[in-house]
């Protein structure tokens, strides 16, 4: 019985299921591709700025600047998508980062590459991301017809980013100790053809994603200024937001996780130059390990059978994360280190994963896009202020004792979080109910 359990918990049927899907298909088919490049692009940035000027706050300050449209464009773009067809507005979006990363590749292969140019792309493509990622997280919802299944497809794109994760810093660490960086910028840039040709290529429903958006091509300027005011339309979504409890301790959990712990990974290049005296491959197999990491926690995510469940999950995550950090800057042996890092990558992408599904879950149709707008903005757009935040906190005091700091403040957050876990519950279990994913008998029962 118990081995039947276990052949039926890992079963395809299981955790592949939204596999069912046609456009999942597509849509998981264009991101392997796209996200792989992300991955290799951004090993390659972390080193070129490091190489570049050996400036820890140089590296605090690129990954600040770069996901600061995350903070200031993010909530715009959440109307954006809600007014616009987000199949659309992917293609758009992605037709410039090819440019951008072209652009890029060509200038490091004529060696015409410096830090205020790196930076300066860096910035673009981080206004290009503000749309890209909120648009792509509704998208996403968009497509997947059952609300049990969202679970399921987020973790599963959450374990096509890890694999992307384990195989791209790999990559680019050997492009650019053998070859040249610009290759890895060229390779980023050609790998959003095949998103594009994805989404192409898809059959969408309009009853279930374009009846509430306007076309691009098609709709008339009568049609649009029909509609809300951006500035009205972006301040319903901020009330909903702030006064829609779940939704409220989520985000707020997951910015103090932005600020205090996901920004580890612009320190990862000074850990692996000056505390392991390694190289860009060395850097590679750091990150790789994290991906490792965090494709077993994606697999776990994926098997569940939907969400029931995940707000526990999002509240010991960040001290798993947090012990973890700091135990790691004990540590001197270099198979240990890798094997911590993967720890680190799975408690890191339970957090992202769980919120983000339990967010496409519980918030109302309408107010979606908006809401995945705000989730973006935590996740990316407070990013930016920890890593700079870091990056100074380095330049004072080591990275070794900033990773201990930064491991310390997630166990803080798990500790706050553990103490707000039932009022969670209690507030989020109404809506598992109304969606189907819990039986009446457990609210009457209780």
């Amino acid at each position: 019985m118990g081995d039947r359990y276990i052949i039926d918990f890992m079963s395809l049927s299981t955790i592949g299921r939204s596999f069912a899907s046609r456009n999942y298909q597509l849509f998981f088919l264009g991101q392997s591709l796209s996200l792989l490049g992300n991955w290799i692009t951004k090993t390659t940035i972390l080193w070129l700025a490091y190489d570049l000027t050996h400036s820890p706050l140089f590296l605090g300050l690129i990954g600040f600047l770069s996901q600061l449209p995350n903070l200031i464009i993010t909530p715009f773009a959440g109307v954006i998508i809600e007014r616009y067809q987000r199949r659309r507005v992917l293609i758009c979006t992605h037709s410039l980062s090819i440019i951008i990363f072209l652009i890029l590749g060509l200038l490091c292969l004529e060696n015409a590459i410096n830090s205020r140019l790196l930076l300066g792309f860096s910035i673009v493509q981080g206004i290009v991301n503000s749309v890209v990622l909120p648009a792509r997280q509704t998208f996403l919802g968009d497509i997947i017809n059952q609300k049990e299944d969202i679970s399921n497809a987020t973790a599963l794109h959450s374990s096509l980013a890890t694999i992307c994760r384990i195989i791209g810093p790999g990559i680019a660490g050997f492009l650019i100790v053998n070859i040249n960086a610009g290759y890895c910028f060229l390779l980023d840039g050609l790998s959003y053809i095949g998103v594009i040709i994805a989404l192409l290529v898809m059959v969408v429903n309009p009853a279930i994603v374009e009846s509430s958006t306007t076309s691009l091509v098609t709709s008339s300027v009568t049609e649009i200024t029909k509609q809300s005011p951006l500035g009205q339309n972006l301040q319903e979504g901020w009330s909903y937001v702030f006064n829609f409890l779940p939704i409220r301790m989520i985000l707020l959990q997951i910015s103090a996780m932005s600020f205090l712990g996901m920004s580890y990974r612009s320190l990862l290049p000074i850990w692996a130059t000056e505390i392991i005296k390694g190289d860009a491959t060395t850097l590679g197999y750091l990150m790789a390990a994290t991906g490792v990491g965090a494709l077993l926690a994606a697999l776990y995510l994926s098997a569940k059978p939907n969400v029931v469940g995940f707000e526990e999950i999002l509240t010991f995550s960040p001290a798993i994360f947090g012990v973890t950090l700091v135990i790691f800057c004990f540590v001197n042996n270099w198979f240990v280190s890798l094997f911590l890092m993967a720890i680190i990558g799975g408690a890191s992408l339970l957090v992202s994963s769980a919120s983000n599904a339990l967010l496409q879950t519980i918030s109302e149709e309408g107010k979606r896009g908006r809401v995945m707008s705000f989730y973006t903005m935590g996740m990316g757009g407070i990013l930016p202020l920890g890593e700079l935040f870091m990056g100074g906190l380095t330049q004072g005091i080591g990275v070794t004792y900033a990773l201990m700091i930064s491991g310390c403040g997630c166990m803080v957050i798990a500790i706050l979080s553990a103490i707000n876990l039932p009022t969670l519950q209690d507030a989020i279990r109404p809506i598992y109910i109304k969606n189907g994913l819990l039986s009446k008998d457990i609210l009457i029962r209780e």
